[in-house]
Parts: structure tokens; C-alpha cells; sequence
């Protein structure tokens, strides 16, 4: 339930080491998040998991990235997954997400 925590062990080396992140990396560590908050037994890491999913999308942003249809399929995901196992706060996380998606449309280049 707490491969996240380990998925940010890794992102935290490659900052250190310099590795450049792209859109994949994000996602799958949005993915990771998703898959933690699916598990039923998760109990408490559920929320921890969701706020680091999310902090996730802050990151794409600051490092110049942009989010794209499967960064935010990951990001939904993640929240249903976690209000399906009692998370009942998620719901108006997610319609924050809904509200945040740019105009614009998104990013359709790089996907997973």
C-alpha cells in the first residue's frame, strides 16, 4: 500500500543526480497513488496518497511540463478509487481538478 513513498524515494535521486523528469515519470507516480488509494486495507495512507498524487501535478507545472489527457485520467482514477474506499473529502478534490483543466485543452503529446 505504500509504494508511493518508495516512487518518491526515486524522484527524490533523480533531482539529486540531476536526471531530467518528463510527463511519463508524473504519471507514473500519479499512478502509483492511484493504485495505493484502491487498496481497501490502506486505511489512513489513503488520504497521504491522494495529497501526493496531487502534489504531483504542481510538480509537472514547475518543471515546465504540462499535463496531459492520462496525467489527469490518473489523477480521476486516483480519486475514485480512494472516495470508493471512504475517502469522502476526495469528491471536492476531484471538482477542484475538473475546475483547474486549462481552457485550452490538454497536452496530447507524450503518453504512457
Amino acid at each position: 500500500t505504500r509504494g508511493w513513498q518508495t516512487s518518491m524515494v526515486v524522484l527524490d535521486l533523480m533531482r539529486e543526480k540531476g536526471v531530467p523528469r518528463n510527463i511519463l515519470t508524473y504519471n507514473v507516480l500519479i499512478g502509483a497513488c492511484a493504485r495505493a488509494a484502491a487498496v481497501k486495507r490502506a486505511g489512513p495512507w489513503i488520504e497521504q496518497a491522494v495529497q501526493r498524487g496531487l502534489s504531483f501535478l504542481a510538480l509537472i507545472r514547475s518543471d515546465g511540463l504540462l499535463a496531459t489527457d492520462d496525467t489527469y485520467n490518473h489523477l480521476f482514477t486516483m480519486c475514485a478509487k480512494a472516495a470508493g474506499n471512504g475517502y469522502a473529502d476526495v469528491v471536492q478534490i476531484a471538482t477542484e481538478l475538473l475546475d483547474g483543466i486549462p481552457e485550452a485543452g490538454l497536452d496530447e503529446g507524450d503518453r504512457d
